[in-house]
């Protein structure tokens, strides 16, 4: 039914997961620069594979602004990618089922390169949660009579790894005093009561007004969030920008894209005044994976990073953010 009203506003049949026919609709080329549908310049880029050419994106970012200006393509593409997923996840349940209808889904501990658990046959790490469709897809899930099924997940585990391997001693403390530490890296990097951030939050969270004073606390909270937790998968600055809807500068540079992102760079830069160690601990471990080809967890388990000193920039880029 999606493809069909899709087709109507569109005037043809397409293929709704192909960028390249996406692109056509949503982008046009014009006097040396693409522009998007409402003649802008373009927002969102590919990631530009091995050649590093990007080209104008058809992905879920770039589709949510469309959808957000009011364009009804968009809202229907995002809607059928989410009944795509969900139909492909509940798709081969019938076949995973015992004679009883029940699922054994396989857990394999070698499986992931990080050394996560991996599921299969279902994915249960992977189960639809958002909305009344991921919803209906969890009330799938029954215990047997007798059994209770547990649903669980670490708390801010990302951070409180890097504050140990960082030694940061901040962090660590908010940590083990249980305080938020998103509040607690606003209040540092801003110069605000720990508790006024804390206060602001909750106000939000219930709902109630926030004062102009309020709204920027949540603000300075929710970028040093964002940063946080984006250092930690080597987010850069115009990739945290995108997140952030910060203003992008492009240029190019011998026929190739360039972007910078000075807003972002500055939160990164005060993040790392906050927490000088977490700033030297990621320079150190990329200088010991560029020296040894290899990064090991906290139980000593080695992860190896041949492309490490690739001279591919892309490849060499990826194995550094791993």
């Amino acid at each position: 039914d999606l493809e069909v009203e899709v087709a109507k506003i569109m005037g043809k049949l397409i293929n709704l997961k192909s960028s390249a026919q996406l692109k056509q609709y949503f982008y046009r080329f014009s006097s040396g620069k693409w522009l998007d549908i409402y003649t802008n310049p373009v927002k969102f880029w590919s990631k530009g594979g091995a050649g590093g050419n990007k080209s104008p994106s058809t992905g879920i970012d770039a589709l949510k602004y469309f959808a957000e200006k009011g364009e009804p393509v968009a809202s229907l593409i995002l809607e059928h990618r989410k009944l795509t997923k969900i139909r492909e996840f509940v798709h081969k349940f019938p076949e995973d089922a015992d004679a009883n209808g029940r699922i054994h889904s396989t857990l394999n501990i070698v499986g992931a390169r990080t050394g996560r658990w991996s599921s299969r046959s279902p994915n249960m790490q992977n189960i639809p949660s958002k909305g009344d469709l991921g919803s209906m897809v969890r009330s799938l899930f029954i215990p047997a009579q007798g059994k209770t099924l547990i649903v669980s997940d670490y708390g801010q585990l990302e951070m409180r790894i890097m504050a140990h391997f960082a030694d940061e001693t901040e962090m660590v403390k908010a940590i083990s005093e249980n305080k938020d530490l998103h509040s607690m890296t606003a209040a540092l990097a801003g110069g605000y009561k720990y508790d006024e951030v804390v206060a602001a939050k909750r106000k939000k969270d219930s709902g109630a007004g926030l004062s102009p004073e309020e709204k920027e606390l949540c603000r300075v909270r929710s970028h040093m969030k964002a940063v946080g937790f984006g250092l930690n998968y080597g987010i850069g600055a115009v990739k945290l920008g995108r997140q952030l809807d910060l203003p992008i500068d492009e240029s190019i540079v011998r026929g190739r894209l360039r972007e910078k992102c000075p807003e972002g760079q500055q939160l990164i830069s005060d993040y790392f005044k906050v927490y000088k160690n977490i700033d030297k601990y990621i320079k150190n471990i990329k200088e010991y994976a560029n020296a040894h080809q290899y990064v090991q967890t906290l139980a000593g388990r080695y992860r190896r990073l041949p492309e490490i000193n690739s001279k591919e920039f892309w490849i060499r880029s990826k194995a550094q953010r791993q």
